[in-house]
């Protein structure tokens, strides 16, 4: 397979000890050729070894992870009340939030005062039950 392109970049491959530069005023022809090449992982070999990189040697990657995963706090308000002072456990300043009144619609319009990063108080205009949805 042939491909045509024009762009300028610098190549270095750690087991060859050579350099090739291609400036993007110069057009030339490449054909790549991937010998024993595969998208799908479940045909290699020795997948299960040790030192064939697995995904735990990759430094860093477990922690990463776990600091995507959505942790979701829910407060429940069961006496109607247009201030709302709400307690949780998610450790960051400025959790988003979502409010849902006892019909599950969601309200819009409140102000959320970030007391500290496990503290929030949110003000409506009246008062109303439901459910705030921290994350």
């Amino acid at each position: 397979m042939v491909k045509h392109f024009v762009a300028e970049f610098t190549m270095h491959h750690p087991k060859i000890e050579a350099e090739f530069t291609m400036p993007k005023n110069k057009p030339m022809e490449v054909e790549f050729t991937m010998q024993g090449a595969t998208r799908d992982h479940t045909v290699l070999v020795n997948r299960d070894k040790p030192d064939q990189h697995p995904i735990s040697a990759i430094t860093g990657l477990q922690d990463a992870l776990d600091s995507l995963q959505c942790k979701t706090f829910v407060y429940e308000q069961g006496i109607a009340s247009n201030t709302w002072v709400i307690e949780h456990n998610l450790g960051k300043i400025r959790p988003s939030i979502t409010v849902v009144d006892s019909a599950d619609t969601v309200i819009g319009l409140f102000k959320a005062e970030y007391v500290n990063d496990t503290k929030v108080i949110l003000y409506f205009n009246g008062e109303f039950v439901g459910k705030a949805y921290l994350n």
